[in-house]
């Protein structure tokens, strides 16, 4: 008779693993930090070398992303040959990633989709009676091929549509070209069989007073990451997975400051944005993690083992190349993000 037994993260015959990577911004950058908007035509925010300090490692967070930073909007008169292109980092976890713009060509090169299926879902506004054309393509190595669509109005009234993709919690370009006044494209999470995501967060107070030791206290900045498998085995003449879920529980780990009477505006301004734009950099890690834990679950496609030892084992191999390829691309993300300087995660 079969018999069924569920480990859970966390017990000693479960697979436990543990994932970090770097956070905080450097304490002494050669350069301003970029806005999180790239500027008109081609912005890139991608460093010609990494900080000159050693960022603490470690980061992940509470994704909550719902908008991203469109590349800054043409005039209602540019030609559509002109492409605006954006390399910040966008993502979309459990909420929807919404791009907006105008007439034009936009591209979004970095688009994380911390999810198994989307639905993209747009809208587009004449600029009159005339009517305009919308045109998008997803591009991505998880899709067998392209997703596309695209929408035409003829009057002054606006258009929309949506469709569905199963994206496979891989990276993406989204392209957009529009002679139309505005338009949205919103990608929306539809899906994460198998995966459970969890989220906490903790705050660290500080007691600087100064924008270095504020931005001493954003660079100890961390988000932490555990993946645990809870699954049913039965036993019948070998040991067989009967079901699994795989569950990612991040904890972002972030500084508290309660300004000082009498400190200067601006410095309290610098900070308010220096956070926000720490969050979001632990957000893309949160993103690269909850990728990790789809890509582990997708590869388990044995399902009968000669012995326990064995089954245990193999998921143990599994998780071991999951924690190389997510190390590869957070080191990747951080370097091209200048551990979150590129996102205001720093005050000048």
């Amino acid at each position: 008779m079969p018999h069924t037994r569920r480990f859970i993260g966390g017990c000693v015959l479960s697979v436990v693993l543990i994932g970090s990577a770097c956070s905080g911004a450097q304490t002494s950058p050669s350069t301003a930090p970029e806005g999180s908007s790239p500027s008109p035509a081609i912005a890139s925010v991608t460093p010609s070398a990494p900080p000159t300090s050693t960022p603490k490692p470690t980061p992940t967070t509470n994704p909550s992303p719902s908008t991203a930073p469109s590349p800054t909007p043409l005039a209602s008169s540019a030609p559509v040959a002109i492409v605006t292109t954006s390399d910040d980092y966008v993502w979309t976890i459990d909420k929807a990633l919404t791009l907006k713009g105008g007439p034009g060509t936009w591209k979004w090169t970095r688009v994380l989709f911390a999810a198994k299926t989307v639905s993209l879902r747009w809208k587009a506004t004449p600029a009159g009676a005339a009517g305009c054309a919308f045109k998008y393509r997803l591009e991505s190595a998880s899709l067998p091929k392209a997703v596309g669509g695209s929408a035409k109005a003829s009057t002054s009234k606006a258009v929309g549509g949506s469709k569905n993709a199963t994206i496979k919690y891989g990276d993406g370009v989204v392209t957009i070209t529009s002679d139309c006044a505005s338009w949205s494209l919103s990608i929306v999470p539809t899906g994460h069989p198998g995966v459970v995501i969890k989220r906490t967060t903790e705050t660290t107070k500080t007691a600087a007073t100064t924008a270095a030791g504020l931005n001493e206290a954003l660079a100890d900045s961390q988000a932490d990451w555990d993946l645990g498998t809870n699954y049913n085995y039965s036993v019948g003449g070998t040991y067989r997975i009967v079901s699994l879920t795989v569950t990612v529980h991040v904890t972002d780990e972030l500084p508290a400051w309660t300004a000082p009477s009498g400190t200067d505006p601006a410095l309290i301004a610098a900070w308010t944005t220096a956070l926000a734009g720490m969050k979001r950099h632990t957000q893309g890690e949160a993103a690269i993690a909850v990728q990790s834990a789809g890509r582990y679950l997708a590869s388990i496609t044995k399902r009968s083992f000669t012995s326990f030892k064995a089954m245990d084992t193999y998921l143990d191999q599994l998780a071991d190349k999951t924690f190389d390829w997510y190390d590869a691309k957070s080191d990747t993300y951080n370097e091209n993000t200048m551990w979150g300087e590129t996102q205001d995660a720093y005050i000048p």
